[in-house]
């Protein structure tokens, strides 16, 4: 199940580790979630953290980042294009399918990756391109306009960034 799609739109984006010593040392694998949230650094960890309640095995938050609208999301088939959280999110999944790990679980957020996924810099450097790249959670005018847990797509939302923008 896929939540709500807001393109082009500001957000964070996490990747959660679930902790499973038995699976990671009879596979060497590990879970991951990348997921996303439409709100800054406070929201993002939060939603982040709702996921120890949904998942059987302890939970790790590995990363956040910021993710601002207008990004140059590269692709894997054909010309970067841009957009928000929404598309980057979309984008480390695809990343994820074509090195060919496995979605588990019930939904389609979950992976089975090396172990070193996100230490090996080059075991997925488009991720690593990414996450460098990211902008300072400071630096996305709405997170510091709306504050850093707010839903940056409610109309209220859209509205106050409007009317500061066009002051």
């Amino acid at each position: 199940m896929q939540g709500y799609k807001r393109p082009n739109a500001q957000g964070g984006i996490y990747i959660i580790r679930a902790k499973c010593d038995a699976y990671e040392l009879a596979t060497g694998m590990m879970l991951v979630k990348i997921g996303l949230c439409y709100k800054g650094r406070e929201g993002t960890l939060n939603r982040a953290i709702e996921h120890k309640t949904s998942c059987p095995h302890s939970i790790q938050i590995i990363r956040t980042f910021a993710v601002d609208s207008n990004t140059t999301i590269e692709s894997l088939t054909q010309k970067p294009m841009t957009g928000g959280v929404h598309e980057m999110e979309r984008y480390l999944h695809h990343v994820c399918e074509e090195y060919g790990w496995e979605h588990v679980g019930d939904g389609t957020e979950w992976f089975a990756v090396p172990l070193d996924f996100i230490k090996n810099k080059n075991r997925c450097p488009e991720l690593q391109t990414v996450m460098a790249n990211a902008p300072a959670w400071s630096d996305v005018e709405a997170f510091e306009i709306l504050g850093h847990d707010v839903n940056t797509t409610t109309r209220e939302s859209k509205a106050k960034l409007a009317r500061v923008n066009n002051a």
